[in-house]
């Protein structure tokens, strides 16, 4: 099984177990996992299915990015064994991050809020589209339902030529999954440090909406349509031909158009030394 080689020592001895089907999930799984703590990834069966895309890539090198090229331990909740298996696994580890459709410990039967040894109970971090409460808890979604719905998709009205008649954008990357999975991974930290300091003995939760992920980080746009009344919208961009924005120009290529952005001096100073 690949790893991913820890960059920060703030989480070594915590314990992971990464029960997550998702991107999000391996993103948060492989975040922890650079900053030192001990994951386990398992893969876990008869939960239903998935609420966010699998998005794993099928390139090799994205897999082992997210260390999660290679088998993994397989565990089928809809046997008796396959539970046994997990809830002696949850009673050994710090966190148990999770992405089920239904929480996955409820759906295996698992009690976190006592344990034998009288160690404390495990963090459980839940990543889900839209958080396990709420009118919208039981909606499915994907990465392209995620980033028009939290509000960046207006933020790429030069992408297009016509938006009338052009399908909607998604940006690379995914990167409506990995800002949930970057959003868990930080809260996972901050529960981590929390326990130890308060010393909480009771079950502590993380539950992480990708939706409201999403929109926190665009939340520089919702600043600009609650004063103005208005942002950036698709409907900008018609006549433009493809782009036009000041800095977003789009380059016509074999089989469609690429696009470059910067930032800063600095970002645009490496653009020029690459292209030579």
């Amino acid at each position: 099984m690949a790893t991913v080689p820890a960059t920060d020592g703030s989480l070594v001895g915590i314990k992971v177990l990464d029960c997550s089907q998702s991107l999000s999930g391996a993103f948060c799984a492989a975040t922890l996992e650079r900053m030192g703590a001990d994951v386990l990834h398992v893969d876990v069966v008869g939960t239903g299915s998935a609420f966010l895309d699998a998005g794993l890539s099928d390139s090799e090198i994205y897999r082992d990015y997210l260390g999660r090229a290679g088998n993994r331990p397989h565990l089928d909740l809809s046997e008796s064994a396959g539970r046994d298996a997990l809830r002696a696994l949850v009673s050994g580890v710090d966190v148990v991050l999770e992405d089920s459709r239904e929480p996955l410990l409820t759906t295996a039967g698992i009690d976190v809020t006592s344990s034998p040894d009288g160690r404390p109970a495990p963090i459980v971090a839940s990543i889900t589209p839209h958080g396990r409460s709420g009118p919208r808890q039981d909606d499915l979604a994907s990465d392209l339902t995620l980033f028009h719905g939290a509000g960046p998709g207006h933020a790429v009205p030069g992408l297009v030529a016509d938006p009338r008649l052009m399908a909607p954008l998604r940006l690379g990357s995914h990167q409506g999954l990995m800002v949930g999975g970057l959003v868990a991974a930080i809260n996972v930290v901050a529960a981590v440090y929390g326990r130890d300091r308060h010393a909480t003995s009771g079950v502590v939760t993380v539950d992480v909406s990708c939706h409201e992920a999403l929109v926190n980080s665009y939340r520089q746009s919702l600043g600009t349509f609650a004063y103005y009344g208005g942002g950036m919208g698709r409907d900008l961009a018609f006549g433009r031909g493809a782009g036009g924005m000041v800095d977003h120009r789009n380059l016509k290529c074999k089989d469609g158009y690429f696009n470059l952005a910067w930032g800063g001096v600095q970002q645009w100073d490496s653009l020029k030394g690459l292209l030579g």
